[in-house]
């Protein structure tokens, strides 16, 4: 039996080192269990130590009362990580003392938690004998989760279900889907799937050990993954498909009559029954019907789960005269969408229909008739037909409602009055709501009584909209509620802005903003803080500016700002400042470097100057707007640039912030006359098709340029481009050689600079005539024209483009005008340099490419290994032409017809071919599908080879308790040895016998005692072909039996067996009789006596009677014979008793 254990807790798994458990007592370990637990760990990177700790608490308590052993309970361990890692095998512990200490030894491997990785590896072994599993067992999965993991795990489960795995899962966050979970645990999910919280898994040990233990006793039928109409049978293997079969049979326990029988295969473990009826129990009896060994019956009892509907809660809420909310409930069965259908009830034809998604639970419908009942039909895509369509019925309110006369007055920025006037049917209470519109969730009531009509709402933040909301209570159903939105005032002290700049020792600028409300006229009260009973006053109209004069040095004022308006919210504002102290030391303010457009301005600091200085310039004939600069840090020098020629300029410097000199100082500075300058325009880098134009630029220049240039022939095919003031030149391309160009440079301002004709050079490798023939794939010639000025001697380099490090160099004298270039790579591009020594015109380097042809006739290996009787492996070479994918065609040689076409990727270059005929010529074709330069397709022939014969047979002979006999035939000269492989069924373990090829028998030896063998003969022949044949056979029971059966007629219907003893302890005989007419009967006898008498026998009748030695472990074998009785005569008138 085996059982597989996972537990998967995401943020549960740490190395506890130290933790220990309690030593398991041997008194009270549990008996009778077989089964393989496997536990997998998450050791991933995202565990604590405390939570690893209380997990490995949790599984030592778990295993503690479990006995082990290989014919009782194995364990092991599986860390999940990023990769699976074993910790031990299944059959490496056998006491509970070492798998506790096991586990303490267990350390964090860190990683990623791949859950869905670690399953897959063990679903694998999970028959593998050198893992140590059992294969005759059934299977269970206990997952702990926290429901995350970073791979999937639906698709390992269900292969694990598959399998007949048996899933409990244990939910400790509650944060997993619900409908997966479910559908990955076993049926039904009130017993498989289970929600506790971490820190309480200790509740559920017992519970889990319960239900493990009940799926792992030994040798037993069990009913797994009940639902309402199905269940899943699973029996341990007690047959082979050679030695017998199963017969089930099911019926309902309250009808008997409706019983339903199968008959399975003896190699069968399992079957789904179906087709069941909700909430029924039914009896179900296995019988293993076996012709070498009697098995007893099997039953059980098995309640289909009842069938479950859920109801739908489809409801309106906030009913007013023309609309309602709707509101329902999510069933587990809905996956798609809602349909909403509504009409009034008096009139079905108005039937509307929304559409809405399977998120959605709610809907407002509006624009509705006021008193009128609508018929509401709620449709869900459902996959469950038990989900039925909802509809219920609502009437809008009556169309009735007075006019509340609901007002906001007396707006300000944190508070509004509202007022409300009384209607007939009001209670006299009254609630109010208001809350920020941008968070309606943090709502706040007042509630009032009696006759109040209005409410004062104040603590408001400036600036802000509420939503305001009035519910009067009213003893009529159609008084409904109002909303209104209601948007503070801005905060007055920050929408004034009242500010005061220019700060001297005598004087001070004062400004403000004017609001909404403001009359325009302001009063502006000023007092020495030390004197404040002698107070001036400046009374403004239209103003938004006032400069404060005849102030004393270095004294604190107190200034108050009074605003006339209309508005309550504007209020009176009171600052406080301190003039500077006097000072009469003067700064040096200079100009130097004066020009046309600018100069230098440099002062002196002086003490107490911190922070910025102001600087204001603008020209003496035109003061309406004033440029302003800011100087920061310790500069004392600024330029001033952009300015007109021959202009008067008034400059002020106004120290920002001085502790003693504060005050402007003025001078005023006249730029010079601008001076006449010339632009240098020219052309360099001339060649055949290009030439770069260069010029000047000159001061003033500050907006674009614009280039015209056509063929001096041609000046109607001018070309314009216009370049941005920051550009001093631009290259001309792609022009014709030999011709001479006009070109123009124009400022933005219209003015014609200057224009300049220029002619480009004869195209050189037209001159030249420098060109390439013969190309190959190796080779090309080169050849040119000798020109004017040539001195006879050229310098030709070449290289391929990809590695110009690889130039070759190559010298030439003389009338010679063409060479050839040999030993090149195939399909290459070479870059080749032509480099004349002319003193005439002709002088320039020449570069062109040249590419070399693909190599040409190439062929393609292809070749065939590994041919057996009924496949061959074909490889093959890759060209370096090939492009996209291989197409392989095989072809059966004497039927061309019949084809086989595979299409392979471009890194494959082998195949197997398998599933072919025995002594059969094949032709296989490989192509590529694409070629840069084409490659035939190359084939080849093959035959597989003769299907060989040995062996044809296999002969069990001289079976004994421990060993029996095996011989083969024939015995063939191509044959290179045998191996023999034998094993006990039903098992997985299996023993391999190397035999020579001249010995076509042997004894296998040490087997254990009546057991069915399964033999395989696996001849191994010189060509690496193999052929096997197997062969079942059984070694003789132990002398367990009696020694003989006799029988003697008594007459009347009677007869006396007597027996032979039996070898060992015999604790006493079972007799069996099965009667042809009439019932079976068991008879028990005790140890000392051999014989007893049988009645009822029917005249005529056979009957088998079978006796059975008991031991104190256990059941001894049948003997059994058959006894005939003769019709209508006594023992006195017969010698004997036919039996057989």
């Amino acid at each position: 039996m085996f059982v597989l254990l996972v537990l998967y807790l995401h943020s549960l798994l740490s190395p506890a080192l130290g933790q220990t458990f309690p030593e398991a007592d041997h008194s009270s370990l549990v008996s009778d269990l077989e089964g393989d637990l496997f536990f997998l760990l998450d050791s991933s990177g995202s565990v604590t130590y405390d939570e690893f700790s209380k997990v490995k608490q949790f599984i030592g308590e778990l295993l503690q009362p479990f006995k082990y052993g290989p014919q009782d309970v194995q364990a092991s361990i599986v860390q999940i990580s990023t990769n699976p890692t074993l910790e031990f095998p299944l059959n490496q512990y056998s006491s509970s003392k070492d798998v506790q200490h096991a586990i303490q030894k267990i350390k964090q491997r860190m990683g990623d938690t791949n859950t869905g990785k670690a399953i897959d590896y063990v679903k694998k072994n999970l028959f593998s004998e050198d893992f140590g599993s059992r294969g005759d067992v059934p299977k269970v999965l206990v997952w702990v989760t926290d429901g995350l993991s970073t791979d999937d795990i639906s698709w390992p489960m269900k292969l694990l279900k598959e399998m007949g795995v048996s899933i409990f899962i244990i939910s400790t966050t509650g944060r997993g889907n619900f409908q997966d979970l479910s559908a990955a645990a076993s049926e039904p999910n009130e017993k498989f799937l289970k929600f506790v919280d971490k820190d309480d898994l200790g509740i559920i040990t017992k519970e889990l050990r319960d239900s493990i233990i009940e799926l792992i006793q030994a040798k037993r039928l069990q009913a797994l993954n009940i639902t309402t109409t199905s269940f899943q049978l699973t029996w341990p293997r007690l047959l082979s498909k050679e030695i017998g079969h199963y017969i089930l049979e099911y019926a309902p326990v309250a009808d008997s009559t409706k019983k339903l029988q199968h008959t399975l295969r003896g190699d069968q473990t399992g079957l789904e029954v179906t087709g069941l009826t909700a909430n029924t129990t039914y009896k179900v009896a296995l019988y293993p019907e076996s012709n070498i060994e009697y098995f007893q019956p099997q039953t059980i009892q098995v309640s289909t789960l009842q069938e479950v509907r859920e109801e739908r809660n489809l409801e309106a809420l906030d009913i007013t005269a023309t609309s309602f909310w709707l509101t329902w409930s999510r069933l587990s069965g809905d996956t798609g969408e809602y349909v909403l259908e509504y009409s009034p009830l008096s009139d079905p034809r108005r039937k509307l229909q929304k559409t809405l998604s399977v998120k959605e639970t709610s809907v407002v419908l509006s624009n509705l008739t006021p008193n009128t009942t609508y018929q509401v039909t709620l449709i869900p895509d459902a996959n469950d037909p038990n989900v039925q369509h909802a509809t219920i019925q609502v009437s809008t309110l009556p169309d009735y409602i007075q006019a509340r006369n609901l007002q906001i007055l007396d707006i300000t920025s944190t508070s509004f009055n509202g007022s409300w006037s009384r209607l007939i049917g009001d209670t006299g209470r009254y609630f109010l709501d208001y809350a920020l519109l941008s968070y309606p969730r943090r709502k706040i009531r007042k509630t009032f009584y009696g006759d109040q009509t209005s409410v004062v709402v104040s603590g408001l933040t400036p600036d802000t909209t509420y939503q305001v909301t009035f519910i009067p209570e009213s003893k009529l159903e159609a008084s409904q509620s109002q909303i209104l939105s209601v948007s503070t005032l801005p905060d007055m002290i920050q929408a004034r802005n009242l500010q005061v700049h220019n700060i001297t020792s005598r004087s001070l600028h004062l400004t403000w903003s004017r609001l909404e409300g403001d009359t325009g006229h302001y009063t502006v009260n000023y007092a020495s803080v030390s004197q404040p009973h002698v107070t001036s006053k400046m009374s403004l109209y239209d103003e938004s500016r006032a400069v404060i004069g005849d102030l004393s040095p270095n004294t604190t004022y107190q200034i108050t700002f009074i605003p006339e308006s209309s508005m309550q919210y504007i209020q009176v504002q009171t600052i406080q400042l301190t003039t500077l102290p006097e000072h009469t030391k003067e700064r040096n303010l200079q100009a130097q470097d004066i020009t046309s457009t600018g100069f230098l301005l440099t002062w002196s600091r002086l003490p107490g100057d911190e922070g910025r200085y102001v600087l204001e310039y603008v020209p003496v004939s035109d003061p309406g707007m004033p440029k302003q600069r800011f100087v920061y840090g310790d500069k004392t020098s600024v330029v001033v640039s952009g300015l007109k020629s021959v202009t008067t300029y008034q400059i002020t410097l106004i120290p920002e912030n001085s502790a003693n000199y504060a005050l402007p100082e003025v001078i005023m500075v006249s730029t010079h006359s601008e001076p006449v300058h010339q632009r240098k325009l020219q052309v360099i880098n001339i060649t055949a098709t290009s030439f770069l134009l260069t010029w000047s630029r000159v001061p003033g220049d500050s907006g674009s340029y614009v280039v015209e240039y056509s063929p001096i022939l041609d000046l109607s095919g001018k070309l314009r481009k216009t370049l941005s003031g920051d550009e001093s030149s631009m290259m001309f391309k792609n022009l014709t050689p030999n011709t001479t160009y006009q070109v123009s440079l124009i400022h933005e301002s219209g003015v014609r600079n200057g224009t300049i004709q220029v002619s480009t050079l004869i195209d050189p490798i037209k001159a030249r005539n420098l060109r390439v023939q013969d190309r190959t794939s190796t080779s090309f010639q080169l050849s040119w024209s000798e020109l004017p000025g040539d001195t006879g001697q050229y310098v030709l380099e070449y290289a391929p483009l990809t590695d110009l490090s690889k130039t070759i160099q190559h010298n030439f004298y003389g009338d010679q005008t063409s060479v050839i270039f040999k030993n090149l790579t195939p399909d290459t591009v070479y870059m080749v340099t032509f480099i004349p020594d002319s003193k005439g015109q002709f002088d320039q380097n020449l570069n062109i490419r040249v590419s070399t042809l693909p190599e040409l006739n190439q062929k393609r290996a292809v070749y065939v290994r590994d041919i057996t009787t009924s496949s061959f492996q074909v490889a093959w070479s890759r060209m370096p032409g090939d492009r996209g994918s291989y197409i392989l065609e095989l072809v059966l040689v004497s039927d061309p017809r019949r084809k086989l076409w595979k299409t392979l990727s471009l890194d494959q270059t082998n195949m197997i071919l398998s599933n072919l005929s025995p002594n059969t010529q094949f032709r296989a074709t490989v192509f590529s599908e694409s070629n840069v330069q084409y490659v035939p397709p190359q084939s080849i022939q093959v035959s597989t080879l003769e299907e060989q014969l040995s062996p044809d047979h296999i002969l069990i002979s001289d079976p004994s308790e421990h060993n029996f006999r095996v011989s083969w035939g024939p015995s063939l000269d191509s044959v290179a040895g045998y191996e023999i492989q034998y094993g006990p069924i039903p098992s997985n373990i299996v023993k391999t016998l190397q035999v020579d090829s001249r010995v076509n028998s042997t004894v296998l030896e040490n087997l254990k005692s009546n057991t069915t063998y399964l033999v395989t003969v696996s001849a191994i022949f010189k060509n690496g072909g193999e052929k096997t044949l197997s062969a079942i056979a059984c070694t003789q029971d132990n002398d367990t039996k009696v020694k003989y059966l006799h029988f003697k007629d008594l007459g009347t219907n009677s007869v006396k067996a007597t027996w032979g003893s039996a070898d060992g302890e015999v604790q006493g005989y079972r007799v069996r009789c099965r009667r042809q007419a009439g019932r079976s009967s068991v008879i028990s006898v005790a140890p000392q006596a051999h014989s007893t008498y049988l009645t009822d026998l029917a005249e005529g009748t056979i009957n088998k009677i079978c006796v059975m030695p008991i031991y104190k472990n256990g059941e001894g074998k049948n003997l059994c014979r058959k006894i005939q009785m003769q019709p209508g005569t006594s023992a006195n008138n017969y010698s004997g008793i036919l039996t057989r």
